[in-house]
């Protein structure tokens, strides 16, 4: 039987490399440069792809020696075509740090990682400066890439254990919410400077929504007459979805937008949709706030002061954890901060507190 049956060898129009098709373990067509110009070596390179999936497949074999930077490529089409524009661009980070880690101590091939090496990794990444939240983020992006890795029959079982030990994270910087005084200086500045956005972040500061949340409600979860919204993909959360209740005045906003887009409820000034990818929404705010003087403001400043507000309107700890839709009441504790003391209730009263 010719080897043309399972791969080959062909030139492409854009690469001076000879390239290689052949079938994996799970049967799903791979294509990969050779990086020679040698057919010969190009030939030999196939042979042995075809023969290590063959074994991985037949079970006599256990981990590829795929090299990790092809298996990182194609992990990252996994994962732009499920996940966010953002989650994309965090996963690619993960791919090419460690991928330069790997090649600088002269190793390139998934069989070549152990968790020792990971380990190993992660100090090498606090040694140049990385935070333990950076670092935390790296263990679980490689958790989540050996975990994709087994479905592709290209390893038997995770490298790292369920249960890795995460950095103690002493070094990050306390979340930033507004006083009533520096929101009502900032929103009023947005009021003047960027009126057509001045709803939006209305919205943004009076629900406790994520920007993600924010930018692709869609009219179909809203229910004005019934005064919630719904949330069908929450952050960190497989199943369920959450619903987030509206004031008075948070529906009228909504009724304005009515007609702009047919889908999404918070489109651009021209009435297109907000790119996930899009930095210049949050810049005005940052740019208005560091002009007035405000430190600290990001993306997460207007989640921080919801939640703060919500505290200080007279909720309970347990209240706020279902505004803010938490599923522990620890993450909810860290949106107590100190801010100015009010005796007004909870959603209607914080409105009247927050408003221009």
């Amino acid at each position: 039987m010719r080897i043309q049956k399972f791969g080959e060898p062909y030139r492409r129009k854009d690469s001076p490399y000879w390239w290689i098709w052949y079938y994996d373990a799970i049967g799903k067509r791979r294509q990969e440069s050779t990086q020679t110009q040698d057919r010969g070596l190009a030939m030999k390179i196939l042979r042995s792809r075809i023969m290590e999936y063959s074994q991985l497949k037949g079970g006599v074999k256990e981990t590829s020696d795929m090299p990790y930077a092809a298996f990182g490529e194609d992990y990252l089409k996994y994962v732009k075509a499920r996940y966010t524009a953002e989650t994309y661009k965090s996963y690619k980070t993960a791919v090419r740090v460690f991928s330069d880690y790997l090649l600088g101590q002269g190793l390139s091939r998934l069989s070549d990682i152990d968790y020792g090496l990971i380990q190993r990794f992660i100090t090498d990444r606090r040694s140049k400066g990385n935070k333990a939240n950076t670092c935390n983020n790296y263990m679980k992006n490689l958790h989540a890439q050996f975990e994709y890795a087994i479905t592709q029959k290209l390893m038997p079982q995770n490298i790292m254990p369920i249960k890795y030990s995460k950095i103690p994270v002493t070094d990050s910087k306390e979340p930033k919410a507004l006083t009533e005084v520096e929101y009502k200086r900032i929103m009023t500045r947005i009021k003047t400077d960027y009126p057509y956005f001045y709803p939006i972040f209305y919205v943004y500061f009076h629900t406790g929504l994520r920007f993600t949340e924010l930018i692709t409600q869609e009219w179909k979860d809203v229910f004005l007459d019934k005064a919630y919204l719904r949330v069908t993909r929450p952050k960190g959360k497989r199943k369920g979805i959450d619903t987030v209740d509206l004031s008075n005045s948070l529906i009228k906003i909504f009724e304005s937008f009515k007609g702009k887009h047919k889908t999404y409820v918070f489109v651009d000034e021209n009435r297109e949709p907000f790119s996930m990818r899009t930095r210049k929404f949050i810049r005005r705010i940052q740019a208005i706030a560091n002009d007035l003087g405000i430190e600290g403001v990001n993306l997460h400043t207007t989640r921080h002061t919801f939640g703060s507000h919500y505290i200080d309107a007279g909720a309970s700890l347990e209240e706020t954890q279902r505004a803010l839709r938490h599923r522990e009441i620890r993450t909810t504790q860290s949106y107590v901060h100190k801010v100015n003391p009010s005796h007004s209730r909870l959603t209607g009263i914080l409105e009247k507190k927050l408003r221009i």
